[in-house]
């Protein structure tokens, strides 16, 4: 599960922020606070008020990770799609859909889609592509498991290797059962 987001962004150069972004990004800084205190009720509050003052992808964030901390999971998987209709490309945000998806909603065709995205947006992320292929695997999609298994070696994930190894063992052992079937029949 990703950390928390920090501030937004700055006012174009010139500009002073307007009261509700300097309201927004004051609350987002108390809930940060509040967060790292281990005060998740209190970060929440905080998180609600910058969204409250002023929409942001980095706040929906944030009462995410609160809510999941939590276990609130369907109130995590709400502000993570607001954070995501906020700002589409953040892959943290698609990979922490998936998780939950597919780890507490058990809901695995969204979880897939969410990796999906995630590994477009962000193709050098390995955990990525390691949580892909472990959800494929617990699907029997091993074609496609050992696709992203090793996709996750090549970009360093050294515990992949395992998952990659037994895979592969095991459509082997699909494949020679399937085989034997079929002479059988």
């Amino acid at each position: 599960m990703a950390c928390f987001a920090s501030a937004t962004s700055p006012p174009p150069s010139g500009q002073s922020p307007s009261t509700s972004q300097t309201q927004a990004d004051s609350s987002l800084a108390a809930g940060a606070e509040a967060f790292q205190a281990g005060n998740l009720t209190d970060a929440l509050v905080h998180f609600q008020a910058s969204v409250d003052a002023s929409p942001s992808s980095a706040a929906y964030y944030n009462i995410g990770v609160c809510h999941y901390q939590l276990q609130q999971f369907p109130e995590a998987a709400t502000a993570w799609d607001h954070s995501l209709e906020l700002d589409p490309h953040r892959a943290d945000v698609h990979l922490n859909l998936a998780s939950v998806a597919f780890m507490h909603l058990k809901d695995t065709p969204r979880a897939l889609e969410h990796l999906a995205a995630a590994s477009r947006m962000d193709p050098q992320d390995g955990e990525i592509f390691y949580n892909y292929g472990c959800i494929l695997e617990s699907t029997g999609q091993l074609a496609q498991a050992i696709e992203k298994y090793q996709q996750a070696v090549d970009l360093g994930i050294e515990r992949a290797k395992v998952n990659l190894r037994n895979a592969m063992a095991r459509a082997m052992q699909q494949k020679a059962a399937d085989s034997n079937k079929q002479q059988s029949e």
